[in-house]
């Protein structure tokens, strides 16, 4: 029998030791099911353990870091910008929505039955003092107040691009409708790139919104039978307050990227795994996968992440809090999320 050499290090009563729950929980996060985490336990490390105790630690993991959940709940609440975004999730077999709200500083993951305004809004407030990033689902519009939104620019340009392939003659006045916009959406984020690095100045950035603005009274004003070019019109005229957003706030991106790689991690597990079995289950996808998110904004690696989680302390997590939230302000490290 080994002991380990702090004695806050023991979990009482406990035949499998912090590090190998950790391990563990660190291999169900990457995508790797129960049954075959204790598999691989057996094949490769010599220990035998079951995958229903593989659950057990998953549920105690998920408990442990609830404390650190709500309080990344309230930092989403508050922050200053959000990008938003929601994937399908199965639960029991049944359809849910795995719902992601993702900034630099924090990532907050809902399992909700629903997939309607009233996740964002629980999640923001009734009316969010930030700037909102999203794609054009309805969930994002009319029904939510914010102080500001930025629609998601590559979606826009994806749509027009579909548009101009789609049943226009070469040379055609829609084909050249397209093709303009494009342009205008793609020369307005290459300047704020620019400005990102340094290349260019708030001026640049007026007048690029000043340009790209008089692009979308372009189409819009110029009549066209065409059904496609008219729903595209449409949109223009519906979100013309949120399209360029990211000229005049420019810490705000142009697209919604950052929520998409956000789901990325789960869309990968939820493929092996598909989705969870029970409330429970739910509740560990959330809390977990929120905590490892967030301490990959600041650099924190998800193995330390899982052995604090895995430690069963009186007051769990209290060191893991305050070095991430004592970060939380600081400039994150640009790392390549799992």
């Amino acid at each position: 029998m080994v002991y380990p050499e702090k004695e806050a290090e023991i979990l009482p009563r406990g035949h499998i030791g912090p590090n190998a729950r950790a391990i563990f929980g660190y291999l169900r996060y990457i995508g790797i099911p129960f049954r075959k985490g204790a598999r691989i336990s057996r094949d490769i490390f010599g220990l035998e353990v079951t995958h229903s105790s593989l659950l057990d630690f998953d549920n105690k993991m998920a408990k442990n870091g609830e404390p650190v959940y709500e309080k990344i709940k309230d930092e989403v609440g508050s922050s200053p910008s959000i990008n938003v975004d929601e994937t399908g999730w199965r639960v029991n077999g049944k359809n849910f929505w795995l719902w992601n709200f993702v900034n630099k500083r924090v990532a907050l993951f809902r399992i909700e039955k629903e997939r309607s305004s009233k996740v964002v809004k629980d999640t923001l407030g009734e009316e969010y003092q930030g700037i909102m990033t999203s794609d054009f689902y309805s969930a994002y519009n009319d029904n939510i107040k914010a102080r500001g939104k930025q629609k998601c620019l590559a979606h826009l340009l994806r749509e027009t691009k579909k548009i101009g392939e789609k049943n226009l003659e070469p040379g055609s006045q829609e084909k050249l409708l397209c093709s303009r916009l494009t342009e205008a959406l793609k020369g307005a984020i290459k300047i704020w790139n620019k400005f990102q690095r340094g290349g260019k100045t708030i001026e640049d950035l007026k007048a690029a919104k000043e340009a790209t603005a008089q692009k979308f009274i372009e189409f819009i004003s110029t009549p066209s039978e065409n059904k496609d070019i008219q729903r595209l019109a449409k949109r223009l005229i519906k979100h013309q307050n949120e399209l360029l957003t990211f000229l005049d706030q420019p810490e705000i991106e142009p697209t919604n990227n950052r929520a998409e790689r956000a789901l990325r991690a789960s869309v990968i597990m939820r493929k092996i795994t598909f989705g969870n079995r029970s409330t429970t289950g739910v509740r560990n996808h959330q809390v977990i996968m929120s905590i490892l998110q967030t301490a990959l904004l600041h650099g924190i690696q998800p193995l330390p992440i899982c052995l604090s989680l895995a430690t069963n302390q009186e007051d769990p997590l209290i060191a893991l809090q305050e070095k991430f939230f004592s970060s939380i302000d600081k400039e994150p490290k640009r790392i390549r999320a799992p």
